[in-house]
């Protein structure tokens, strides 16, 4: 009995023994140690003191091998920004091409964790420190050109506009260092293609109306209207037509001896034809002033009264205006693109602005004999501008 307590009592120490080998070859994995590694810079970076956040990356690159990558390029670059290593920065960055880009690829990444994205937020608030480093750095033209080009690409939002600037300056600094050692990252990493909108679109609207008239037009004004754009850069053909709903004013007299009563029902259908500018066009909205020409046409409850077919009215009118349209999130058809080495680009594709339209119309007609009157509408709706999109570097 003794014996079997004996044997039992050593198997256990045995089991125990070999779980907690295993536990503290576990913990001291390269995986575990690279975590723990960036969770420690992590706090030391956060509490600024880069002479630790040095140390700390030296251990952390100490680590990588053929199989792990122990802290991303782009982030170990931000760091050697802020613990001032300018030579290994720019050494660092010279030696990225494409047969370094495969190799980072295929290695196990770190697990995901909040170094990168805190780096990047400080980074970004403090854009004027990282700035003042490289000033006070002391570096050759080129690498302090490059470095400057770097800075404006990684701290700025990816946009189109900015994109083309960000193309405009590769192309500056590689004609200015031909032969420059940071030509691949500049050509195939900062340089990329983006999307440009085309000069030409042409768009659909629908909106609400309503309004009054002056002179023996009818009283205020209910109804609803098609638009359909034709677009130039900032200018705008706008057509459309409007149905609208009212009645007479007073009592209009007609051949006969009648009188068409006052409050008698009247169907209108404006055409208009008005070009405008966008005087005023940002992200958020843009306006235009507008001129053109148009024709109202009347139609005075003529099938239940026969008589007053002679009150049908077609009148000339000059038109004017102004458009408000607020922007709304732009859709499109087609496949996006994407920043950074190795995607594909779809050449062309089509992009959708919405739009909330506020439109004030106004109608100046001659009706014979010296009279002149006035048709005022204005219109709340939707409106979309069709645009295609190309490539562009």
């Amino acid at each position: 009995m003794k014996r079997n307590i004996l044997l039992l009592a050593l198997l256990l120490a045995t089991a125990f023994s070999a779980f907690a080998q295993i536990e503290e070859e576990i913990m001291q994995s390269k995986k575990e140690k690279i975590a723990k590694g960036r969770v420690y810079l992590l706090e030391k970076f956060l509490d600024r003191d880069y002479d630790k956040v040095k140390e700390t990356k030296d251990y952390l690159l100490g680590l990588e091998d053929d199989n792990y990558v122990a802290i991303t390029p782009v982030d170990l670059w931000h760091v050697l920004f802020w613990t001032k290593e300018f030579d290994a920065l720019t050494t660092d960055i010279r030696s990225y091409d494409s047969l370094r880009y495969v190799v980072y690829k295929n290695k196990v990444k770190p697990e995901k964790d909040e170094l990168g994205e805190q780096i990047y937020r400080r980074s970004v608030e403090d854009e004027h420190l990282l700035r003042f480093n490289l000033q006070e750095a002391q570096l050759s033209k080129e690498d302090f050109d490059f470095l400057t080009l770097f800075l404006d690409w990684d701290l700025k939002p990816n946009s189109p506009e900015n994109q083309k600037s960000w193309n405009e300056s590769v192309n500056r600094f590689l004609s200015d260092y031909p032969n420059s050692g940071y030509e691949w990252y500049a050509k195939n990493i900062i340089r990329q293609p983006y999307l440009v909108d085309s000069d030409f679109g042409w768009g659909i609207g629908l909106d609400l109306c309503s309004g009054f008239s002056t002179g023996v037009f009818p009283k205020p004004i209910f109804g609803f209207g098609l638009s359909f754009d034709i677009v130039y850069k900032r200018l705008d053909l706008m057509l459309g037509y409007e149905i609208l709903f009212s009645k007479t004013r007073f009592d209009q007299p007609v051949s006969g001896g009648e009188v068409c009563p006052k409050d008698s029902n009247v169907l209108g259908m404006p055409l208009y034809a008005m070009l405008g500018y966008y005087v005023i066009d940002n992200k958020s909205f843009r306006l235009a002033p507008a001129v053109g020409v148009g024709c109202n046409m009347e139609t005075y409850a003529t099938k239940e009264y026969p008589q007053y077919k002679e009150l049908e009215k077609y009148p000339f009118m000059w038109q004017g205006g102004l458009v408000l349209d607020f922007k709304l999130k732009s859709g499109g058809f087609g496949y996006g693109y994407g920043y950074g080495y190795g995607y594909g680009y779809q050449n062309k594709r089509q992009k959708e602005t919405n739009y909330i339209r506020i439109r004030y119309n106004f109608g100046v007609a001659g009706l014979g004999n010296g009279n002149v009157s006035t048709l005022h509408v204005i219109s709340v709706g939707w409106s979309g501008i069709m645009k295609k999109q190309k490539v562009s570097y």
